[in-house]
């Protein structure tokens, strides 16, 4: 069962080796801040004749808060930004000097709980994805678990295209496919038989890590909305990362009514609702002023 209080067990995908690794391919250095109980990542860039900026995406609410600060010098850090795996009712474990900021990183998500048998999540979903799957059945449909990521790419590459937003260059998800390596499952819809349609109808790309699988990255093509691949595509995700031990599928951001710029993400925030998940709300995003110029910015609020 998902608590409101939900905090990710161990550790989120991003505060791990393999992350590091990717975050490292993008230029970006890694500091790891260890203590008794845990080990933090903390993810610096410089920036040419300010110094650098520094942030600790999806940690725990308790930071080592004296080696954070360290660190941050020895970096001649701007800021430090962080983005907790840790709930609202955690506000006040919150550390001191961080204000709020814009956030990067979703504020608001849905879990699915993987513990139960296949036939009672069905039965969580809401009518319209139960129909959905039945109608991509009937219509033929069927999902496979692919090696094939320039496939995945082009299917994505072109739907972001068509509906219009960000989507990361091929090689920086082939730097995280690489990162995570077996802990990343691609999943892709096609009609059947496969010797007349090769192409996928609808895709997903999944990072699994301690249990949980996160839904990173999702296409699919117009005939495949209509005949419903997509919810086949995930549903069988779902399936196959509860096979490998997962007992959450995080479907990875949602609309957040504190930030007005999630508006955009109302149609995948139905979408991902009618999965009978639990809506977790982060506490959101913060930063902690180091130079004395961008204190400065921060205290007449320019940033």
């Amino acid at each position: 069962m998902i608590s409101n209080q939900f905090v990710y067990p161990f550790c989120h995908y991003m505060q791990s080796k393999a992350y590091a690794g990717f975050m490292q391919k993008l230029g970006w250095e890694v500091e790891i801040i260890s203590t008794r109980a845990d080990l933090v990542y903390l993810y610096s860039k410089k920036v040419p004749l300010l110094g650098s900026v520094a942030k600790i995406p999806r940690s725990t609410v308790s930071l080592p808060m004296d080696l954070v600060d360290q660190a941050a010098k020895e970096k001649k850090a701007l800021f430090v930004k962080i983005e907790p795996s840790a709930t609202l009712d955690k506000m006040d474990a919150l550390p001191e000097g961080f204000r709020k900021d814009s956030p990067i990183l979703h504020t608001k998500t849905i879990l699915v709980d993987l513990a139960p048998i296949p036939e009672k999540i069905e039965k969580s979903f809401k009518g319209d994805v139960r129909t959905c799957i039945r109608k991509a059945l009937k219509e033929n449909l069927v999902v496979q678990e692919s090696n094939d990521l320039g496939q995945f790419y082009a299917l994505f590459e072109k739907t972001a295209k068509e509906r219009g937003f960000y989507h990361p260059y091929k090689k920086q998800m082939k730097n995280l496919r690489d990162a995570f390596f077996s802990q990343v499952k691609l999943f892709l819809a096609f009609q059947k038989p496969l010797e007349k349609h090769p192409d996928p109808l609808a895709g997903c790309f999944v990072i699994t890590h301690n249990q949980v699988a996160y839904y990173k990255y999702a296409a699919s093509t117009p005939a495949g909305r209509k005949k419903g691949a997509s919810y086949l595509c995930l549903w069988k995700a779902m399936v196959a990362c509860k096979k490998t031990g997962c007992h959450t599928f995080d479907l990875e951001g949602i609309a957040d009514e504190r930030y007005p710029q999630t508006r955009k993400y109302r149609n995948f925030t139905h979408f991902k609702q009618s999965w009978g998940g639990k809506e977790i709300t982060y506490l959101g995003s913060f930063a902690k002023p180091y130079s004395t110029f961008y204190k400065l910015l921060s205290k007449i609020e320019l940033i």
